[in-house]
């Protein structure tokens, strides 16, 4: 049940992500998920418009039989000339990005199958012009991929921004909280693919700084300053003596047959920015 949500909603966000995104992977921007992400959108037609018929039915009981001599009871939810304006406009980037996807397997190109997309520089130029970089690093600090920022905040600020404004403008109301909705859920989406690498990242930085720091935090009870904060109590199982040993004989064996590969390790973890 989980996992049906989570792919209705990135076929949703989809939808948003062409217009700010390029250069998609091939697993993740499919011909099939091109399909169910504007499917949403005649969804959303099809909703208004049933939700109009029953506002004119309780409204006025005889609108229904006047309705076709009569144009008194148009439609107040009817979606706009600007909701389909934007609909055509994802429709055309999203099989832009199809074609490209296609043509580069043509081509036999290596690209990252499940990449979720390249920034726009139209959409890293408005972040700039907004300031939201400079406020994300005011707040936050610096993020492990800066590059991050993009996709967790300006996106989904310039969609939410836009479709407040939209949503008080009476021929552009339903695109507004359509945006709204979108920058939403884009915001969400974003936030939990950061998370997962970001544990990855960090993942792979713990083992780095125990297999460096393995003999010193264990063995030789070095103080945590030294060890980068790795101590006996950061494992999740405790060490046996003899399990110390033998780490202690295999470290001091790799240090004296991969010298270069060792220095390499004691380096400092380097942070991609």
């Amino acid at each position: 049940m989980f996992n049906l949500i989570q792919n209705l909603v990135s076929s949703f966000v989809l939808s948003f992500e062409v217009l700010v995104r390029k250069n998609f992977g091939e697993r993740y921007l499919t011909s099939g998920k091109v399909i169910l992400a504007s499917s949403w959108y005649l969804v959303f037609y099809i909703v208004t418009d049933v939700l109009g018929y029953v506002y004119r039915m309780f409204s006025n009981p005889f609108s229904m039989i006047t309705s076709s001599t009569s144009t008194a009871y148009k439609n107040p939810t009817s979606p706009s000339l600007a909701f389909l304006i934007f609909f055509i406009c994802v429709i055309f980037f999203m099989v832009k990005e199809l074609l490209k996807v296609e043509a580069r397997k043509k081509k036999g190109e290596q690209w990252h199958s499940w990449n979720s997309g390249v920034e726009r520089n139209w959409i890293v130029k408005a972040g700039t012009m907004f300031g939201i970089y400079q406020v994300c690093n005011r707040l936050f600090g610096k993020y492990i991929i800066t590059r991050f920022i993009t996709q967790l905040y300006v996106e989904s600020v310039i969609f939410f921004v836009a479709g407040v404004i939209l949503a008080f403008v009476p021929t552009t109301e339903s695109l507004g909280w359509w945006l709204i909705l979108g920058a939403i859920l884009l915001a969400t989406k974003s936030h939990g693919l950061y998370d997962r690498f970001k544990g990855q990242y960090l993942d792979a930085i713990d083992s780095q700084i125990e297999a460096q720091h393995f003999t010193d935090a264990l063995i030789d009870r070095k103080d945590p300053e030294e060890t980068r904060g790795f101590t006996p109590m950061s494992l999740s199982h405790p060490i046996t003596e003899e399990q110390k040993k033998s780490v202690a004989e295999s470290m001091q064996a790799f240090e004296k047959n991969n010298p270069n590969l060792s220095k390499y390790m004691k380096s400092k973890p380097t942070v991609i920015g």
